[in-house]
């Protein structure tokens, strides 16, 4: 029975249904694997599904005596070395597409949320500062009728995270939240379902539909 390695636990109802066919291995651990660990569990798979913060680097891609598709579970790779992947006749796969109207709803929440200080008024009430309406009280910007550039008051990844620079935890017109981008129930169900389709062609001698390499 061929095996699947996933290293971060995702929801498993359409893992679940592929049992009878394909072992299925799940990094439960709630940590990120370090290198070492990740090494030890891809080396006897048949197929793994990466998430992005995992580093396929060359050593790790050596260490894979029967892997045949590296599934990367959203729609960036730059974390897998896919040149040196099919190298070693290991396909590397993508989600692409399935993010985009969702990054675009978080975006256009990040928009409203600075504009109208959404954000900004809610800390002042939970800090007891609300002591009732004046005309400037909290007073943002309209949004029907404008055109729209967004140019990062609203953030939801960051150049180092999880690290964030502390010079936005400070600055009260900046919007963040937590790379939550994708993460809808949808979202992350079509990740894992176009992940596994990707794996299954592969293993039935078939080409990865997105395929990268």
């Amino acid at each position: 029975m061929k095996k699947i390695y996933v290293t971060y636990e995702i929801p498993d109802r359409q893992l679940l249904a592929l049992e009878d066919r394909y072992e299925i291995i799940m990094n439960k651990s709630g940590e990120v694997m370090a290198k070492e660990a990740l090494i030890n569990a891809v080396g006897e798979v048949d197929a793994v599904i990466a998430m992005y913060d995992n580093d396929f680097d060359n050593e790790v891609i050596d260490s894979m005596k029967n892997v045949k598709i590296i599934a990367s579970y959203g729609a960036g790779y730059n974390n897998i070395d896919y040149e040196h992947a099919a190298q070693k006749d290991i396909v590397v796969s993508n989600t692409p597409g399935v993010l985009t109207d969702v990054t675009a709803n978080l975006a256009f929440g990040l928009l409203m949320s600075t504009a109208r200080r959404i954000t900004e008024s809610d800390k002042c009430i939970r800090s007891g500062g609300f002591k009732g309406w004046t005309p400037e009280w909290f007073v943002g910007q309209e949004i029907t009728g404008k055109t729209i550039g967004i140019i990062g008051a609203g953030l939801d990844v960051f150049e180092n995270e999880p690290e964030v620079e502390p010079e936005l935890l400070e600055m009260d017109n900046v919007v963040m939240s937590a790379h939550i981008g994708g993460s809808t129930i949808d979202t992350v169900e079509n990740m894992t379902r176009i992940c596994l389709e990707n794996i299954v062609e592969v293993f039935e001698g078939k080409s990865a539909p997105n395929k990268i390499n």
